[in-house]
């Protein structure tokens, strides 16, 4: 795909993904459409917003009339495994309907457009704990939950309809990625909102509350990630699916100790019961080999963001 001046509509491109995936396609020349649900973001960093329900099928189909984009990246969705338990009917409306609404309107209105979608490792399920090797995308899927069953739902919806109608779709399985704007729900957006409100005296007794820290775990800089999705949005081959992961694991301990030695203040860490996750994989293993093999390299490391992440609650009133 030529990079020069396409139009590409980003879903939830206010969101942490969204965000810095707009900012770097801009800079290459893209023309980026960014979609809403609420409120209209502050600050339009050079994105033309509309607002649009991505769970409505009229209301996608009238913005690819309009808009009439050469490619659409859609990262909406419900990205929170505990709250897809919570709220399982929302979960598949956003993760797998929306997905849905998108190709049949791809069909019926820009058939040459590319669809990437935006999965997740959680779609191996229960490979994430029987795994002697890393997962490769030829790997078996298992998923398990409603976050993971709707996103494989997704992939097998856009693998259908590069099979049966020949669009142009491309799958994206991300591990966990760190950088500014990540959402307070996830642990890191949440220990370093803890670690600065310990520095500005807003909470005592200064302790770090935590979950399991011995669990293994593959994660990248946002801007790493951003720049693979790029390159499968680019290059990656039509029907495919690309895993995205740096292939390095670390224990979720090493980032708590990072914490603490950038701290300003004397902090300790308090493990609580609530925070642990119930059949947790202590290791998780994801290869990117397919990826690499297009030419992405990663070029900086997940503590540089969890630092940049730091300073951003540091920053906050």
């Amino acid at each position: 795909m030529p990079k020069s001046k396409k139009k590409i509509l980003i879903t939830g491109a206010s969101g942490f993904w969204g965000s810095h995936l707009s900012e770097n396609l801009i800079k290459k020349g893209y023309v980026v459409f960014g979609t809403y649900h609420k409120n209209p973001p502050s600050k339009t960093g050079g994105i033309k917003w509309l607002r649009l329900d991505v769970t409505n099928p009229a209301e996608v189909l009238n913005s690819l009339k309009i808009i009439k984009p050469n490619a659409v990246c859609h990262l909406a969705g419900q990205s929170s495994l505990g709250d897809a338990w919570n709220l399982e009917p929302l979960t598949f409306s956003l993760n797998t309907w929306s997905c849905l609404n998108f190709l049949r309107a791809i069909e019926s209105e820009v058939p040459d457009c590319r669809f990437v979608y935006v999965s997740s490792i959680h779609v191996y399920g229960k490979m994430l704990f029987d795994a002697q090797k890393p997962l490769t995308e030829n790997s078996s899927v298992m998923p398990e939950g409603p976050y993971g069953v709707s996103k494989r739902a997704g992939e097998i919806l856009c693998r259908d309809f590069y099979e049966r109608f020949k669009l142009d779709t491309v799958v994206v399985r991300p591990v966990n990625c760190i950088g500014t704007g990540l959402s307070r729900y996830f642990a890191f957006s949440d220990w370093c909102a803890q670690v600065a409100a310990c520095e500005k005296g807003k909470k005592n007794p200064k302790v770090l509350q935590v979950g399991n820290l011995n669990v293994s775990r593959d994660f990248l800089h946002i801007e790493d990630a951003v720049r693979g999705f790029i390159l499968a949005l680019e290059k990656g081959k039509s029907g495919e699916i690309y895993n995205l992961s740096s292939q390095k694991v670390l224990k979720l301990q090493t980032f708590t100790d990072f914490l603490l030695r950038k701290s300003r203040v004397p902090i300790r860490i308090v493990k609580q019961r609530q925070r642990i996750r119930r059949r947790e994989p202590l290791q998780i293993r994801i290869s990117s080999q397919k990826l690499r093999r297009l030419g992405w390299t990663t070029a900086r490391n997940p503590f540089e963001g969890l630092d940049e992440l730091l300073s951003q609650y540091r920053e906050k009133k």
